[in-house]
């Protein structure tokens, strides 16, 4: 069942990324558009980081943080409509910021530090990986970080397929990276989360929708 799924999955992700869009009508009269939504549930590991360093996450909109800031909602878009980018990505737009204060622990000498995570882009074949444009202290980075990587049988374990009814995976796992636990060390003068700690768990949502031919 496994085997037939993945390669079901499979397929699919070869053909839209052939095409260079998810907007491609098929037999059975059915648009699969890269619309939807995308749910992050922060992981312990990142939790535990924020609340040692003394950071705080804020989102911009079109991203917005949960009610207990504990994770939040992405809507996914393109800039050019229903298409994947010439990556084969889903871009979800918007901001995560953030915000080392100068008062934070093991922060006292150390002057403030503001990190910009957006937009995202989630590539999940031939293995997830979830990157987004970056900027330093108001210093735009000239490449994006690779944020966080998951694994193909952790989507295929949440449910990960396509069906009639839409694409839908649950608490798919992505794990902070080398890059990225890096990055939250330097500037915060502290130990980063460990690489491969969890990030969080992604919930993503791709709508099918009905066309008229």
């Amino acid at each position: 069942m496994r085997r037939k799924l993945f390669g079901c999955v499979a397929a699919v992700v070869v053909v839209l990324t052939a095409s260079g869009s998810l907007g491609a009508a098929s037999s059975s009269g059915i648009y699969l558009s890269t619309w939807g939504t995308a749910h992050v549930i922060f992981g312990d590991a990142f939790k535990a980081w924020l609340k040692q360093s003394g950071a705080t996450v804020t989102a911009d909109a079109p991203m917005v943080l949960d009610a207990d800031r504990g994770g939040f909602t992405m809507p996914a878009s393109a800039p050019s409509g229903d298409h994947l980018d010439l990556q084969g990505r889903m871009v979800y737009p918007g901001d995560l910021t953030v915000t080392v204060p100068t008062g934070a622990p093991a922060r006292a000498s150390v002057r403030a530090s503001v990190l910009r995570f957006g937009p995202f882009f989630l590539k999940l074949m031939p293995q997830p990986v979830w990157t987004s444009g970056l900027s330093v202290d108001g210093t735009v980075s000239a490449t994006e970080i690779r944020l966080a990587s998951g694994d193909t049988s952790e989507v295929l374990a949440g449910g990960g397929s396509p069906s009639p009814s839409g694409f839908r995976a649950a608490n798919v796992p992505f794990h902070l990276t080398p890059e990225a636990t890096d990055l939250l060390a330097r500037q915060t003068g502290q130990p980063g989360p460990v690489a491969g700690s969890l990030f969080g768990t992604l919930s993503p949502r791709f709508d099918h929708v009905p066309t008229g031919g």
